[in-house]
């Protein structure tokens, strides 16, 4: 089978982000860690690893008030994501060889798209910050890349992927 027949079985590569193009969750979880603590929660990293992994802050919410005890300060949901999109601009990096990877996948006349079920604006950070963005623009300046923003569930939902798939 031919490079072109075998890209003829396939409509679009679907990337994840975190882990796949960028390594952002060691980043977003040490923050994490120290806001929880800063707050009053006694967690180990590795417990608020296993806490939140694959799971959104916001959607966490009544969980951190109940093992917090009180109600949530009224800024922590804006303070965190400045704290996690500042840490984000300062150390992350693309995931090694990806960049060619995802070239030479395009150079078999493939599309690509991202399908994250991080927030939107996480994602375009962290693909602006890598400059992977534009590899998932096509010539249109349509971007092709898919949120937990767009869909009505979230992890462990794989309703972005099928949302990816369907576009």
């Amino acid at each position: 089978m031919t490079a072109a027949n075998q890209a003829a079985r396939f409509d679009c590569v679907i990337f994840d982000c975190d882990g796949v193009l960028v390594d952002s969750e060691p980043i977003v979880h040490r923050v994490l860690n120290r806001v929880l603590n800063e707050i009053g929660i006694e967690i180990t990293l590795e417990e608020s690893m296993k806490w939140f992994l694959g799971r959104a802050v916001r959607d966490e919410l009544g969980n951190i008030e109940a093992r917090l005890g009180k109600p949530l300060p009224r800024n922590f949901l804006s303070e965190w994501f400045v704290r996690r999109d500042a840490a984000l601009i300062e150390e992350l990096e693309a995931v090694p060889h990806v960049r060619q990877a995802i070239e030479a996948i395009k150079a078999r006349g493939l599309p690509v798209c991202v399908a994250s079920g991080a927030d939107r604006i996480k994602v375009k950070l962290q693909l602006n910050h890598t400059k992977l963005v534009e590899l998932f623009t096509d010539d249109a300046a349509r971007e092709h890349i898919f949120s937990a923003t767009e869909v009505e569930h979230s992890k462990p939902a794989p309703d972005v992927y099928l949302l990816a798939a369907r576009t």
